[in-house]
Parts: C-alpha cells; sequence; structure tokens
C-alpha cells in the first residue's frame, strides 16, 4: 500500500543537518575568508521557522555543457553552498535533487507538493483540539500525498496523467492535483515556504555571446496559458516580490538585472507555493560564464541568496514551528539515463545539447553554424545609465596646413569617424580604402588601397545637440565580417578608434606633452591634437534606442528639498526634467543654475499654480509668460515644455498652449508623494508600475521623494533603464511633440 511505502520513505526528523557535510563535500574546497562574505544576522536566528526548497535545474548531465560549463554541475553546487548558510540561520532547507542522478519535473514537483501537504498536516493537527475531530480532513491529506508519491514512483506514467505535460493550454486541472493546489492557499504556505528552482541561461542558435544577465519567473492567473488550465494561484506576489528582491541581490555579484517576469514553466506552475524560477546569468555570455564557474563567484552568488531571502521572509509574519515533526523525503532511485524530455524542460529556451557550438553536435548531428561576425565590445560601461561623450577640438596637420576637426572620449577611448581616419593615414602605409555596398549592407574596408576622398573629411561639426544615439555598422574586412559599436551623432557615426587600430595592425600611441594621438610609426607617422571643447556639445548623453528608457519629472520647486535630488541625479550622471513654478524661480537662483549646469531640462509648470481651466485667457497667458521669462534670464533658454497645474486641461487652455507653441506633458505614472510623504510608498509605486517609456510624476519639494529618489534610481538603472529627460525620451521614440498636444509617454 502506498501509505506504507510513503511511511518507509519518510525520516521521523529532519536529516538536513546531518547530510550536510557529506553534501558540502561535493562542492568544491576553497578557502575563503569570512571577512570576504559576511553576512551576520542577530540572535535567534533570522530563517528560524522557514522552509526553503532548491530545486537545482536541468538533472540531466548531457545537456547544457557549453565550453567547459556544465549547468546541471554548477546548480547543484550552488545549492550546496546556499544550503548551509540557509541551515546557519534556521531554516530547513530541502534539495530536489542532491546529486547528479536526474530527476524528472513531474517527480520534483510531487516532493515539493508532499512537503507542503505535510506541513499542512502538521498544522491542522496542531490546532485540533483532538486528532478525531479532523480526521477526515487528515485522511484526505494522506491520500492526496499517496498520489503524489506515486508520481515520484512513476513521473513517466502519473506525472502525465496528473500534471499538464507536454503542456497543453486547453487541458483541465486534474482534480487530485487541483485539491492539492487549494490545500496550499493556506497561510502556513505562504508565509513558511519558499521554492527556487536554480538555472543558468543560454541563448538559441545561432549563440549570441552578447546576451548576459539575471532573471527571474514568476507564475501568475494572468498567464494567458494558464487561464484555461488553473486560476487558482494564490501566491504570485510573493513570488514576484521575492523574484525582484533575488534579482537586487544577484545584481550585487555582477550579473546584469534583466527583471522579474511572469512565466509558464512546470516546476513553477504544478504547486500553489511561492516559487521562482531564477535564472543566473547566461551561460553563453563569456563574463558571466566566468563568474559561474568560479568558486569565488559562486560563493559571492550564494550569499546573494541568503540576504534575498532574509529580507523576504523579514516581512512575512513568523509562525509557531517544530522542526521535528517536519518530514523530510529521501530522493528516489531512477532509471540510469532517464533523460528529460523536450516538453518537461525546465527552460525551454536553454539550448540543449551545445558540447561545441564550433562544430556539429554529435548526440544530434546538427550541422555547424555559419561563421560569426566578429563582433567588436560595446561602449564605454554598459551598466551605466547612459555613456557621456566628451567632445574634443581635434586639430592636424597635413600638407603643413592645419585641419580642424572632432572627435569625442568616452573613458579615455577616442572615437572617431572612420573616413576621417582613412583620410589621415591615406599618405602611410597604413592607408585603406572604404566603400559602401548596397548588396550585403556593410561598409567594405580594403587596407593598402588609396583613399578615395569626398571632401568633407576632417571638417567641424556644426551641430550642438546634446545626445546621440548607439548603434552598430557591419564592416567586410579582408573577406572577414565584423560588427563595429558606434554612436551617432548628428547623423556621423564615431567609432572607437582603437578597434580599428588593432584590427589594421596600426601602431597608437599618446604624446603627454602635446595632447595628441600618434598613428603609425616612422617618417609617415600622423597625429592629432586634443583639447576640450567649450560650449554646448560639449557633454553628449548617447542614448541606446534598443534599451527601455523612461522620464523622471518634478513639479513645484525649486525648494530646499531639490539640491538633495540634484545630488543623486548628479552621482548616478542621470538627467531629469524639472517643471518650476515663476514664483519660485528668483529665490531659487542658484538652484536653477545648477539645473541647467548639470544638464537637466527646466520647463513651465506656471506662475502660481492655479487651475488653468478656472481662470481666463489671459492670465494663463500671464502665468506661462512670466515663468518662461524668469527661467530665460536665469539660463539664458526659454522652456520649451509646459505641464498645466493638476493636469487640468480643456481644449481652450490648450489653444493658448498652441498659441505658445508649447506641448502639454502630463505622466503615466503619478506616484501620489504629496499625499503619502512616504518614501517606502514612492519607492514601490515606481518599482510596481515602471514600464518602457513611462513618464514618471514627483514633487521636490517633499522631503520624502528625495529619500526615494536614493533607492528609486540605482533600482531603475540596475533593471536596465535609460533615465532620459522628457525631450530626449520622445525624441528616441520619433515623436514630434506639436504644440497644445498632450503627451502622456513616450509611446
Amino acid at each position: 500500500m502506498l501509505r506504507k511505502k510513503l511511511a518507509l520513505l519518510l525520516l521521523v526528523a529532519l536529516v538536513s543537518a546531518l547530510i550536510t557535510p557529506v553534501l558540502l563535500s561535493l562542492a568544491p574546497n576553497i578557502a575563503l575568508g569570512e571577512t570576504v562574505f559576511a553576512s551576520a544576522y542577530d540572535s535567534p536566528p533570522a530563517l528560524s521557522g522557514r522552509v526553503v526548497i532548491l530545486d537545482p535545474g536541468h538533472g540531466v548531465g548531457s545537456t547544457n555543457i557549453f565550453r567547459g560549463y556544465d549547468e546541471q554541475a554548477a546548480m547543484l553546487d550552488l545549492a550546496l553552498r546556499i544550503k548551509p548558510l540557509l541551515e546557519a540561520q534556521g531554516a530547513t532547507v530541502l534539495l530536489t535533487r542532491s546529486t547528479e542522478t536526474n530527476v524528472l519535473l513531474p517527480a520534483r514537483c510531487a516532493m515539493i507538493n508532499i512537503w507542503a501537504l505535510e506541513a499542512i498536516r502538521y498544522a491542522r493537527l496542531a490546532a485540533a483540539s483532538s486528532p478525531e475531530d479532523i480526521a477526515d480532513e487528515i485522511e484526505e491529506i494522506d491520500s492526496l500525498i499517496d498520489v503524489m508519491q506515486s508520481i515520484i514512483d512513476e513521473p513517466r506514467v502519473n506525472g502525465i496523467i496528473y500534471m499538464n505535460t507536454p503542456f497543453d493550454p486547453q487541458r483541465s486541472i486534474h482534480p487530485v492535483l487541483e485539491r492539492v493546489l487549494e490545500l496550499q492557499d493556506d497561510p502556513e504556505i505562504a508565509d513558511r515556504f519558499l521554492v527556487i528552482s536554480l538555472h543558468s541561461n543560454a541563448t538559441a542558435r545561432p549563440i549570441n555571446t552578447s546576451i548576459n544577465g539575471a532573471k527571474a519567473f514568476f507564475i501568475s492567473n494572468a498567464h494567458q496559458n494558464t487561464r484555461n488550465y488553473f486560476t487558482g494561484f494564490s501566491h504570485s506576489e510573493l513570488s514576484r516580490e521575492f523574484g525582484v528582491i533575488l534579482l537586487n541581490h544577484i545584481e550585487t555579484v555582477g550579473f546584469r538585472n534583466l527583471g522579474a517576469r511572469i512565466g509558464n514553466y512546470f516546476i513553477i506552475r504544478e504547486h500553489n507555493v511561492p516559487a521562482v524560477l531564477a535564472e543566473n546569468g547566461f551561460h553563453t555570455n563569456d563574463a558571466d560564464r566566468a563568474r559561474l564557474q568560479s568558486a569565488y563567484y559562486l560563493q559571492r552568488l550564494a550569499y546573494a541568496y541568503l540576504d534575498a531571502i532574509v529580507e523576504y521572509f523579514s516581512a512575512r509574519p513568523q509562525r509557531s514551528f517544530v522542526s521535528a515533526e517536519f518530514k523530510h523525503l529521501t530522493q528516489p532511485e531512477l532509471p540510469a539515463g532517464s533523460d528529460l524530455a523536450d516538453e518537461m524542460d525546465d527552460c525551454p529556451s536553454s539550448v540543449a545539447n551545445i558540447s561545441d557550438p564550433a562544430s556539429g553536435d554529435a548526440t544530434t548531428n546538427t550541422p555547424a553554424p555559419p561563421p560569426q561576425p566578429k563582433i567588436q565590445p560595446p561602449l564605454g560601461d554598459s551598466s551605466a545609465n547612459t555613456l557621456t561623450a566628451s567632445r574634443r577640438n581635434s586639430v592636424a596637420y597635413i600638407d603643413g596646413a592645419r585641419r580642424y576637426f572632432h572627435t569625442f572620449d568616452i573613458g579615455g577611448q577616442n572615437h572617431i569617424r572612420v573616413r576621417d581616419l582613412a583620410y589621415l593615414l591615406s599618405g602611410t602605409e597604413n592607408r585603406f580604402n572604404i566603400s559602401w555596398n548596397a548588396s550585403d549592407r556593410a561598409i567594405h574596408l580594403t587596407a593598402g588601397s588609396p583613399y578615395t576622398s569626398i571632401g568633407s573629411e576632417l571638417s567641424p561639426l556644426t551641430s550642438s545637440a546634446l545626445t546621440a544615439t548607439t548603434t552598430t555598422v557591419r564592416f567586410i574586412i579582408g573577406g572577414e565580417e565584423f560588427i563595429f559599436s558606434a554612436f551617432n551623432y548628428a547623423g556621423d557615426n564615431f567609432f572607437r578608434l582603437r578597434d580599428f587600430t588593432n584590427i589594421l595592425g596600426i601602431n597608437l600611441g599618446w604624446n603627454p606633452e602635446t595632447s595628441s594621438i600618434l598613428l603609425g610609426t616612422g617618417d609617415r607617422q600622423v597625429s592629432y591634437s586634443l583639447s576640450v571643447s567649450d560650449g554646448l556639445g560639449s557633454r553628449v548623453r548617447i542614448i541606446d534606442p534598443d534599451r527601455p528608457a523612461i522620464a523622471i519629472t518634478f513639479d513645484d520647486g525649486p525648494a530646499p528639498s531639490t539640491s538633495a535630488i540634484l545630488d543623486v541625479l548628479r552621482d548616478h550622471d542621470v538627467p531629469a526634467t524639472f517643471f518650476v513654478l515663476g514664483r519660485r524661480v528668483a529665490g531659487g537662483a542658484a538652484t536653477i543654475q545648477r539645473m541647467n549646469i548639470l544638464g537637466h531640462e527646466i520647463a513651465n509648470h506656471s506662475w502660481s499654480h492655479p487651475n488653468f481651466t478656472s481662470i481666463s485667457n489671459a492670465r494663463i497667458i500671464d502665468e506661462i509668460v512670466n515663468t518662461n521669462n524668469a527661467i530665460a534670464a536665469i539660463t539664458g533658454v526659454e522652456p520649451t515644455l509646459l505641464r498645466v497645474p493638476f493636469g487640468s486641461t480643456n481644449s481652450r487652455v490648450s489653444a493658448v498652449a498652441q498659441d505658445l507653441g508649447l506641448p502639454l506633458i502630463r505622466w503615466s505614472i503619478d506616484t501620489r508623494d504629496w499625499e503619502s510623504r512616504n518614501a517606502n510608498s514612492i519607492y514601490n509605486i515606481i518599482m510596481q508600475n515602471v514600464s518602457d517609456r513611462d513618464i514618471i510624476l514627483l514633487h521636490d519639494i517633499h522631503q520624502p521623494t528625495a529619500q526615494a529618489i536614493e533607492r528609486v534610481i540605482p533600482s531603475l538603472v540596475a533593471r536596465g533603464y535609460q533615465l532620459l529627460t522628457v525631450s530626449e525620451l520622445m525624441c528616441l521614440s520619433g515623436i514630434t511633440l506639436m504644440p497644445g498636444v498632450e503627451y502622456f509617454r513616450g509611446r
């Protein structure tokens, strides 16, 4: 009988503490001082009474092996590092597999269900006056445990009967599993349990090695594929909350934060326990894979998990808990070589059988992928909000005459137009020619060929634009394809000089006495000197059109708390748009000047904040014009944007704005900071609702807003958002602002 079989498989007490030394022996033996990874929590243990289920994903060793990296082994290694850290803080830690033996997904989900049902069973018994009073309830729970045990025994048969695999969005949930999930809608589960499925990610063929970062997935009733299956997932918000917390901590280890999102993965779908599927970087990316192969970084990652789990549970109520009553299910022995079926895979986005991406795969006989282009590194620091390029006045001597032109510096690297470089080297042994080939849409660079001039080389820029956009350009050099990173400024692409000198074998030097870049050697060496450009355009913000972007706006200032906000924006090199009140401009002249110097956008929010729909046209005009004049008297530039007080407008107000040439800027996220005056509330509203091209409304007159911004800015940047001014956001979105028209977001 299954009940007897279950009794034999269940231990009377937790054995996790006893087997910890054995499990740890499987992890790499590394000597790490306590000062390297310090995570101290006060007594009593921070996780006392909590149950964390770790699911090391991909239990088949033959899958997801990439250039010496084995995801199956690495995630088990990570789980075994996390486990003792959690246990030291009082947690009960359960693993769906603790060895490299394969455990199929239905069996792993059945374990999760049994452990959750066990907790519910003991909680019901503890709360009952007498076991006889709840005998029927206990009998039902025991019968459900028996069914789950049958899935563990025969996952390929009973897993398909009771669970949705291969997933069919039209299939109804099995009544037995539905009852299990209904029972798990219980405070004991919400407050005590957490499931984490550990993975790394990979791109599909052809492999894109430039994609990197960490993700977290959670199940939700909102997922379109589960609406016909089960809509009683009750812990989605808890799962999402933990996913956000976890990624914030993983980011500290060096993995880019790609955000928490809804997913329909088996390991988080066939139970109703708070759970995330965490993808710890892309092992197809060199930098991410290097971290995942490093014992040092794996231990750092383990501590990041510890900190995230402690932070998450700190907000959950504590419940009485007797650990000895909680049963630990032993791992079942499965037939050797029972590989995961494709439809049972945890992470369909991962690449299976990619042990040698440079050649055909021996297992699947997949043909070798075509030669991949040589991708040059991205510009500057990809983790920054936006890049900043410093414009340089450059001077070269050509045939005894001075030629003035412009280059840019990013992080000490000079960037130049490729035609300017070709012209500079045209009289040397390093000469090359460039031509555009429309058929393959690439620039062909022919080393050693005379350069054909187009007559506009080494000419100064005439634009004073403050922004540029990142781009990539295909080159064919010596028959090989190269992808060069660049940024486009006023129609011209600027490339990192070192990329070309490295590929073409050109000597690159620097003369500090003359502040000159040296190209080539010997008698035909050429050079050009650099100096800082003055005036507009000296600092250009480079915007990536492929990254999400938002605009943060502040109303009603300047005020004393505005200075603190400007400090935070400066520290993170982030711009904002300030809609200021004219009556406060004169008294806050120094703050207005500082906004302007730091590159923020200063816009009009009226003179005295009246409701424009309740006043005359003449007064509306006075409110707007007087404010514009007050700002221009300090900055020398009249604002081009208007936000009406309270956002209150009608056709008459719009007509006045149209006559004055001002578009009306509204918002898509209202933080209501004026109402809550609470930094945590402001932070949560933004982080829970933000999406690409949003315009966020804040008020710089409130101190809690300044406090919230200290957390908001780094969190948004960590999620990959570019923070822009309103005008930059609209330009990025290809929106031409029209006078008198309302705009709520950049899309």
